[in-house]
């Protein structure tokens, strides 16, 4: 059950940050102005701000589980 439940935690960080990092590579390749997002460097800097919380939180769980 213990494996199971690390796993699912584990997938859903790794998918929120890939969102994320998903985000930043449209906004770096895009460079056309989105209407909600008229400054892009810090949106692309809250876009890694979020990155480095879930990398922050896998690398907690990965000290709990032994990975």
């Amino acid at each position: 059950m213990k494996e199971s439940i690390t796993q699912a935690l584990k997938n859903s960080l790794e998918a929120s940050a890939d969102r994320h990092r998903v985000n930043v590579s449209i906004l770096l390749t895009n460079n056309v102005g989105v209407a909600e997002h008229p400054d892009i460097l810090q949106t692309i800097e809250d876009e890694l701000e979020k990155i480095a919380q879930y990398q922050d939180k896998l690398e907690a769980l990965r000290e709990f589980i032994g990975d």
